[in-house]
This record gives structure tokens, C-alpha cells and sequence, in this order.
């Protein structure tokens, strides 16, 4: 497992924002999931990581690779868990090429 700062998401977030209305601009998407109560992960589509949310300080970002894919996973105090499946840029961009 690797930590994630929410400083190096909002610069992924920018990069998006900034290629807005270009071809790169879903090079940035990443598919992003959310948990339920039981454990079940349901979709929430393509777009960015958390863009647009207000920061808290207990949010908690981590890499975890799950089967063949990496995921970076979002966590805060009231148990709310997410998790975005990165695409070969987002690997390199958050150094989760080493993640076991």
C-alpha cells in the first residue's frame, strides 16, 4: 500500500481541468467506483479523483493493487470508501508502478 497526499490528487485534477476541450483531455479519466454497506462496489463512470470535493483532514488516500489493476482508494472518518482504477499515465503520475 502506498499513501497518496490530496495535494499530488488536486494536481491530477488541475492537469485535467487544464487540458479541458483538447484530444488529451480523457487521457486523464480514471473509472471511479464507490462501496456500499455491504461491501459491494458499484459505478460511478469516468472523470477525475474526488474533483471538486472539500478536503477534510481525516481523508485518507492509498494505492493497493487488486487482481491485475491498481486502484487509488479513498477513505475518510465516516467509513465512505472509493476507489478510482488508474490508467497507465495515473500509474506513472502517482509512482504505482512499484505497488505489489
Amino acid at each position: 500500500m502506498i499513501d497518496i497526499s490530496r495535494d499530488l490528487v488536486e494536481a491530477w485534477n488541475r492537469m485535467r481541468e487544464f487540458v479541458k476541450g483538447s484530444n488529451h483531455y480523457f487521457t486523464y479519466d480514471v473509472y471511479h467506483e464507490w462501496r456500499d454497506e455491504k461491501g459491494k462496489w458499484h459505478s460511478l463512470g469516468w472523470g477525475g479523483i474526488r474533483n471538486g470535493r472539500i478536503p477534510h483532514p481525516f481523508d485518507h488516500y492509498f494505492i493497493k493493487k487488486v487482481g491485475g489493476e491498481i486502484y487509488l482508494y479513498f477513505e475518510d472518518c465516516s467509513g465512505d470508501v472509493e476507489r478510482w482504477c488508474l490508467n497507465p499515465l495515473a500509474v506513472v503520475y502517482f509512482g504505482a508502478e512499484q505497488e505489489k
